[in-house]
């Protein structure tokens, strides 16, 4: 390869790096914009997964995990979504073993996005007649 054909190389490879991490840049602003209120995540920890030698997960979430999860969900309810979480787990606490089901169901398993805890902002279409 040439010098200026190495250097059209890398040239194109900046471009593609580039319009790929734009691609991502959503997510990572979401994560970014829920990563504070999220840095209670650890509270649900014992949920997720293991712990170390001698410790065991918990059946159901502590109510300190649900209410991090609820202020998170009153910032943007984007952050309450596997993707984001898996993120901030992953970009915080890169070795810890997390239960993938677990984290997918974490929300809903707190109440949170049910017509329980959120009510709709309007009637159902049946009742508008």
């Amino acid at each position: 390869m040439t010098m200026s054909n190495s250097v059209l190389f890398a040239f194109a490879l900046l471009c593609f790096m580039s319009s790929a991490t734009a691609t991502l840049s959503p997510l990572s602003q979401t994560i970014e914009l829920c990563g504070t209120s999220l840095n209670d995540l650890t509270n649900c920890f014992d949920y997720l997964g293991y712990l170390g030698k001698g410790t065991r997960m918990r059946e159901h979430p502590s109510g300190s995990c649900c209410s991090v999860l609820r202020d998170a969900w009153k910032i943007d309810p984007e952050c309450v979504s596997f993707k984001v979480l898996d993120g901030v787990i992953f970009q915080n606490f890169w070795d810890f073993n997390t239960d993938t089901t677990r984290l997918d169901h974490l929300s809903a398993t707190c109440g949170i996005g049910s017509s329980k805890s959120n009510p709709p902002s309007q009637p159902p279409v049946a009742f508008l007649y």
